[in-house]
């Protein structure tokens, strides 16, 4: 054999055996996987499916495993994903490449974002660059309605090192059937308060049960460490498993970010204050004395807008007055803002300092000043708790009245459309009516001119949801919204909104407002004649409530809805006491109604007086509620306190003469006793001579009640 010819056969053997083994090779150098808590995926076959809901975040991880004796270079890239959908790696990017070692894997995150209700079919293709071979996967990802919802807080929590926030939330089963469930937590450990790195949180329901269409108020008591990272949040889930769909259901992440923590707490009440040049605005901050002894406080104004003032409405004048806490003790500080009249519009902040024994601290009042406009837009009579609080609906046909007003001296052109409404929900405006006139006239127009036509009542035929008005100077006209439900719509709390474009002046103005219309069984109804729901105080021929009085808070109830309520609770909570006092209902008929009285005995302060109700097709939290503010108590003198001088001194007096009854028949009861042993005394002198002692018998002959002593026996008996 030529030497040529042992060369070509050399060449064909190594083909013939590395190349195929080459090739067998290349296609198990590696393995392609996708995990997640619940699926285990690999190139082997079969699809990997994932379930999530609208608008919500998962992920889960790519790995890659390399089984060569070399480092692999490898590509992975994602396609297919729907229109709308975000479907990418941790770089936010649908490609990245990647270096493997030689018997090692890598790990890479995927996020999905779906937008829609649907079924996404994905291929995830990862190519080995060293042995040119590719492996598809495809992700099958089932967006669809959870069975299970969650409802936590949106904005991040704080709360103070070493301390505790207690989170609340709901789960609502969205199923026609009633489900189990076990809940936990993930991103902190379960339990009590742990060591002082460890975050700890305590489920106040760890197994759930809920019916079909139920919604539970839950909520989570988080232990924050003493050495916690100030200002770096920590992250946690709710999760919730279902053993009968053996399904795991997940809340949006949950933070809470660490604050220093202090012995003693100033905090503003409320959200960003809005108003307008020479107004005054009030605003409430809260004190919290967390220390196990007792702290004094002062409070001063740190920071305040040129010349706007500040004054305490808890009898608290000068701001410095020092005030003492007891431990655990937590007060509510009233304070009113004046504005100057040439205020110009902008942001602002009020900022006052609290200084207590042992560190201080400051609360921060954002306050809006918007620019004065010739119109304003309120919602009308019926309103319960203000703007942008509760208005209570019928199931079917219901007026919403709304106030529109041109404060200026001459007629504005201003434009009027419901903004936003409940999904299905019928809203127009059905009328106008202002000033005074006779009759009702029907339009067919988006257009009204009111000074053209005259004062009266006018409704549109066309239903329109948008209309232009021309309002005469100094007028206000009643806008009735007609606001009707679906039939079968579940009791609940909707939100609707209105807004009103000012056409006149330098630039458009516009003014929204929005009310939280409550579709419930319950409604509280007008007590005093004035279209609005209220709390009548009795007596009401007083005019100042003194500290020791007694209040009788009155307001009416009524199921509107054509089947009974049962098991209603209403609450009295006056100030920062949660349910002071309690009024049960076992049941109320269609179209019942009921006066509830609450007796309260007056403590000297500023409350505010609110009662609502639980029960009866109701949800808390969604109930409608009564608001009476800032009731101010004084302190007890005047009549009240003759009065209670007078009924002690009458309670003292009392007892008194019955001492002195006792005393004497006591007295007569001895000198009885004296009287009847003299007479003992005198018989038996008589008897016996003037020598015997009472009760003395000088014994003769026989035995006393013998014959031979008949005689003196007949002679005791006399």
């Amino acid at each position: 054999m030529t030497r040529r010819e042992v060369l070509i056969l050399t060449a064909v053997a190594f083909f013939i055996v590395h190349l195929p083994l080459g090739m067998v090779e290349g296609a198990e150098q590696f393995i392609v996987e996708i995990t997640s808590d619940e699926v285990f995926y690999n190139s082997t076959g079969g699809y990997y499916k994932l379930t999530i809901s609208p608008d919500a975040k998962t992920s889960f991880l790519l790995k890659v495993r390399n089984t060569s004796p070399t480092t692999q270079q490898f590509v992975a890239s994602i396609s297919g994903t729907p229109q709308g959908w975000r479907i990418m790696f941790e770089n936010q990017q649908t490609e990245v490449s990647f270096s493997v070692a030689n018997s090692s894997s890598g790990s890479f995150l995927i996020l999905v974002i779906p937008s829609s209700v649907g079924v996404a079919n994905v291929t995830i293709s990862v190519t080995s660059l060293s042995y040119s071979v590719t492996e598809n996967l495809l992700l099958r990802i089932f967006c669809e309605e959870p069975a299970i919802s969650f409802s936590t807080p949106g904005e991040t929590l704080s709360g103070p090192q070493g301390g505790s926030v207690v989170v609340d939330f709901s789960i609502t089963n969205n199923l026609q059937e009633e489900m189990y469930l076990n809940l936990s937590l993930d991103g902190i450990a379960e339990g009590s308060r742990g060591a002082a790195d460890l975050w700890v949180g305590r489920l106040s329901e760890k197994e759930l049960h809920l019916s079909a269409l139920e919604r539970k108020e839950l909520n989570v008591t988080v232990f924050i460490p003493e050495n916690a990272t100030v200002n770096q949040p920590q992250i946690f889930s709710v999760v919730a498993y279902a053993p009968s769909k053996d399904a795991v259901y997940r809340s949006q992440p949950i933070k809470i970010n660490p604050q220093p923590f202090y012995w003693f707490t100033a905090e503003y009440v409320g959200g960003v204050l809005s108003t307008f040049p020479g107004e005054a605005i009030n605003f409430t901050i809260r004190v919290n004395n967390l220390a196990s002894i007792e702290d004094t406080f002062t409070a001063s104004v740190l920071s305040l807008p040129q010349g706007w003032s500040v004054e305490c409405l808890n009898s608290l004048n000068p701001l410095n007055f020092p005030v003492k806490l007891s431990p655990g003790e937590k007060m509510s500080l009233y304070f009113r803002a004046q504005l100057p009249t040439k205020t110009v519009a902008g942001e602002y902040f009020i900022v006052i300092e609290f200084s207590g024994e042992m560190n201080t601290t400051t609360a921060t009042v954002p306050v809006t000043v918007m620019e004065q406009v010739n119109v304003a837009l309120q919602y009308g009579p019926g309103l319960v708790g203000g703007e942008g609080g509760y208005y209570p609906l019928y199931i079917h046909g219901n007026q919403l009245p709304t106030l529109l007003s041109n404060l200026g001296n001459s007629p504005q052109w201003v434009e009027v459309n419901v903004a936003s409404f409940p999904e299905g929900w019928t809203v127009y405006i059905d009328s106008v009516v202002w000033g005074e006139g006779s009759g009702e006239r029907v339009l067919n127009t988006t257009s009204f001119n009111m000074s053209q036509f005259g004062p009266g009542s006018y409704s549109f035929s066309s239903k329109p949801k948008e209309l232009e008005l021309k309002v005469p100077p100094y007028v206000e006209a009643t806008l009735n919204l007609y606001v009707e439900a679906p039939a079968g719509t579940s009791p609940g709390v909707f939100t609707m909104a209105l807004k009103a474009t000012y056409l006149g002046g330098k630039r458009v103005q516009v003014l929204t407002i929005r009310v939280k219309l409550i579709l419930a069984q319950l409604i509280f109804e007008d007590m005093n004649g004035d279209d609005r729901p209220d709390i009548l105080v009795e007596p009401s021929n007083k005019t100042t409530i003194r500290q020791g009085d007694w209040v009788t808070f009155t307001c009416r109830i009524k199921n509107i809805y054509p089947y009974p309520a049962e098991d209603i609770t209403l609450y009295l909570d006056i100030g920062d006491n949660s349910k002071v006092k309690s009024y049960h209902i076992d049941r109320m008929e269609p179209g019942e109604e009921r006066d509830v009285k609450f007796r309260w005995r007056a403590i000297e302060g500023v409350y505010t007086v609110r009662i609502y109700a639980e029960g009866g097709g109701l949800t808390p939290g969604e109930e409608p509620q009564v608001f009476l503010k800032s009731i101010e108590i004084k302190e007890g003198k005047g009549g009240s306190f003759v009065g209670i001088l007078f009924s002690t001194i009458l309670l003292a007096s009392g007892l008194i003469l019955l001492l002195f009854f006792f005393y004497l028949l006591r007295q007569r009861k001895r000198r009885e006793e004296e009287i009847r042993e003299e007479f003992r005394r005198e018989r038996y002198r008589k008897v016996y001579g003037s020598h015997a002692e009472a009760g003395e018998i000088k014994k003769k002959k026989g035995r006393v009640g013998g014959k031979k002593s008949k005689k003196k026996h007949i002679l005791l008996e006399e």
